[in-house]
């Protein structure tokens, strides 16, 4: 993800294999309304980490285990990987009879050869693992468990047990020219698991440099890799258009999550994107995108809502729906939730049997259709 040494990158490799919210008073309400108005979660010098040139390496065993890419994982390292990658990178890395490396496992926010100036304070890398269980921060507790529910397309009844936070800070591209103007990024990456599912939030604060290759302004050459990799020579996502292009520099203004510039979702026990997709900047991008979409499944008498993340959206933008040859309209939620027909975006969606299915129940007079329905009239066989 970040790179600390002036010789490797770092990423976040993982190698091998809440309880409700208790109700609050108006202070506590009131803080956790602002809170959640900030793109980055907190951070302090008692969660630094200790990477530098001379200390490349972080290890962090982790007390819980940590779905990822279909494997379950407990191990948390900075600055691991293959001796060397040539950029533009690809995964999965297939080695040969010559090169030998196994090919990494990692989540990576930004995977470029990065390093911590130190003529900036406070500049590196920060760690922070919060038991969600036993946490006495109840702001942050429940800021967690709020923004990953309603950022996430399949969330809204996921309670993390764990999350960690990790955070660069005010890192530069490696080998820069000491006569040219400093240039640094900072993001975070923020991890929530229940052990089962696990969820992956990338926030984007400064983008000032796009690529190691050039050691000026490092805005010229291959830019820096965002996505996950299983590892193993398996499965990888890379997440674009913006990836490894030079629109990445745009991640700080997209993403909408929660509705904040600069924030992005995904779930990442199998990997799915819960950032909606602007295709007007890649014309090369296909035009039948895939769409994230929860439940999988729906009964096959109907009934079933289905929330999308595809496209970006707008309040005025036409939503329509189409099941085989069964249109309904859609409902715009936010930026990031739904679809629309000026771009076609794809998806297999199943049907069970009458017999395996669920009794059948009708809301009437759409009410189910409504944000916060003050009550529900419904009837069943």
């Amino acid at each position: 993800m970040g790179r600390c040494a002036q010789d490797r990158v770092s990423p976040i490799f993982i190698p091998g294999n809440a309880r409700p919210v208790a109700r609050v008073g108006p202070q506590i309400l009131g803080d956790m309304i602002q809170f959640r108005q900030e793109l980055m979660y907190p951070y302090n010098l008692s969660d630094f980490t200790e990477i530098t040139s001379a200390k490349p390496l972080h290890d962090q065993p982790l007390p819980f285990r940590l779905p990822f890419f279909g494997f379950w994982d407990g191990y948390l390292a900075f600055n691991k990987g293959l001796l060397s990658y040539k950029f533009p990178v690809k995964f999965p890395f297939v080695p040969n009879d010559n090169f030998m490396e196994e090919d990494p496992s990692m989540i990576a926010p930004w995977f470029a050869q990065q390093d911590i100036p130190t003529e900036v304070p406070h500049a590196g890398v920060y760690l922070k693992i919060v038991n969600l269980e036993s946490e006495l921060n109840i702001t942050l507790r429940d800021r967690i468990y709020y923004d990953f529910r309603e950022g996430m397309i399949g969330a809204f009844d996921f309670k993390p047990k764990f999350a960690l936070i990790i955070t660069w800070r005010n890192m530069t591209m490696v080998n820069r020219r000491p006569e040219m103007p400093l240039v640094t990024n900072t993001y975070q990456c923020m991890l929530a698991t229940d052990e089962i599912r696990t969820y992956a939030m990338f926030n984007y604060e400064q983008i000032q440099w796009i690529t190691h290759q050039d050691n000026y302004e490092g805005l010229k050459g291959s830019a820096a890799y965002v996505g996950f990799n299983a590892g193993n020579t398996t499965r990888t996502y890379e997440f674009r258009p913006y990836s490894q292009n030079r629109r990445i520099l745009y991640l700080t203004t997209r993403g909408w999550g929660n509705g904040l510039r600069g924030r992005y979702f995904f779930q990442i026990n199998e990997v799915w994107p819960g950032a909606c997709i602007e295709k007007d900047l890649d014309r090369n991008l296909p035009d039948r995108l895939p769409l994230t979409f929860f439940p999988r499944v729906g009964a096959m008498l109907g009934g079933t809502l289905v929330n999308f993340t595809g496209p970006c959206l707008q309040p005025t933008s036409i939503i329509t729906c189409k099941f085989e040859n069964w249109q309904t309209p859609g409902i715009y939620r936010d930026f990031n939730h739904a679809t629309y027909d000026r771009t076609l975006f794809l998806g297999r969606y199943y049907k069970q049997p009458p017999d395996i299915a669920d009794d059948d129940i009708v809301v009437l007079e759409n009410a189910d259709r409504l944000e916060e329905p003050l009550s529900l009239d419904i009837k069943w066989k």
